[in-house]
């Protein structure tokens, strides 16, 4: 009974204590409030600005953007045939720059320069000339060819260029497309390359692999339409048996390459040969005295004219050349470094007496395939 008493007293005190101690102990209980008609906004963000460009440099061959592990790789400089039955080519169409220059016959060769190419083959690869070596050093490029003239030999170890030739390293580094090999009269249009076997023979002969590409060029920012003189077609005539054109597209501002009245076709990928930029230069081409196959010399010493034709417009340059192991330089008319339009440039390398064609009247162009 005591301690009943006890308890109870207790509970009673308690009581008392917590009804004078209310604001302390209590529960906060929040108001109820209409949640139906609450917009919560967002907090302002602003997105870290991201350089579209970043990992990536400026292409000396094109003035265009490429990933930075590709603009040190050393350029190649590949020999492509260009005859009727060798068409058509493949890989040519990944080149950076492509010169065309008279061989024997009448017929033209392609050297073809490039920093990278995906194609599974490049080719098909011909002989080398002795006038095709400096066209190698005006990018430091390694030579890559299937034989050579005498002369075209000579240049090579005079001038101590690195080279790939596909008379001795046939089987390992260049390969044959087995469908022309079997073919009559394909064989001598068959040999083929691709980037990887160059590299891993560079490699393995210890040529320098990535190098700094020297600039021939200085090329706008931006796409421009130079001052000249208004141009849809150009006509080349390198030959009375080998005539090129070029069709300019005004929607896109390159040029579409034809040869012998066809398009031009890249077999890789089925595509047109299109380039930002040609450049035409005039030089003197003699015939090789008592030369058994007919070889032809071209000058690329000195100085002499040109045209730079970009954007559908057309300007005379001048070129000069002060020794074989420099490079080629480009003038204007003010005697500055050609500036080009970013893209592709194809270098015709004509006799000086050839008659060049620049058109302004092409319409309704009919694009033929090769057969």
């Amino acid at each position: 009974m005591k301690k009943f008493i006890k308890f109870f007293i207790f509970t009673i005190v308690f009581f008392i204590i917590g009804c004078g101690n209310n604001d302390i102990y209590t529960t906060y209980v929040p108001e109820e409030i209409e949640t139906e008609n609450i917009i919560l906004e967002p907090e302002e963000y602003e997105p870290e600005e991201i350089d579209p460009f970043y990992g990536m440099v400026i292409n000396p061959l094109t003035g265009t953007w490429i990933l930075e592990e590709i603009a040190g790789n050393r350029p190649m400089a590949i020999v492509i045939n260009n005859l009727p039955r060798a068409l058509p080519q493949s890989g040519i169409g990944q080149a950076d720059i492509i010169y065309e220059v008279l061989a024997e016959g009448g017929i033209t060769r392609l050297i073809a320069i490039f920093t990278n190419v995906t194609a599974d083959k490049v080719g098909p690869i011909r002989s080398t000339r002795e006038y095709f070596a400096p066209i190698a050093i005006n990018h430091n490029a390694v030579l890559i060819h299937h034989g050579g003239s005498p002369t075209g030999y000579n240049a090579i170890r005079n001038l101590g260029i690195h080279n790939l030739d596909g008379m001795i390293l046939e089987g390992s580094i260049f390969f044959r497309d087995m469908v022309r090999f079997r073919t009559s009269g394909m064989r001598e249009h068959s040999s083929y390359t691709n980037f990887e076997n160059i590299k891993n023979y560079m490699s393995s002969r210890g040529f320098d692999i990535y190098e700094d590409i020297p600039y021939l060029f200085n090329f706008y920012k931006e796409f421009q339409i130079p001052e000249g003189t208004e141009v849809t077609e150009i006509v080349l005539p390198f030959s009375n048996s080998h005539t090129a054109n070029f069709i300019f597209n005004n929607e896109n501002g390159l040029f579409y390459r034809y040869q012998r009245g066809l398009a031009q076709i890249d077999e890789y990928d089925d595509s047109h040969l299109t380039v930002s930029n040609i450049i035409i230069k005039k030089t003197s081409v003699n015939a090789i005295p008592g030369d058994p196959e007919g070889r032809v010399d071209v000058n690329m010493l000195g100085r002499g004219e040109g045209y730079f034709v970009t954007a559908g417009r057309y300007v005379p340059i001048i070129w000069q050349r002060s020794s074989l192991d420099s490079q080629t330089v480009f003038l204007d008319k003010d005697y500055n470094i050609l500036n080009l339009n970013p893209g592709s440039t194809w270098i015709a390398i004509l006799p000086t007496n050839a008659n060049i064609e620049f058109l302004n009247n092409i319409e309704n162009y009919i694009v033929q395939e090769y057969e």
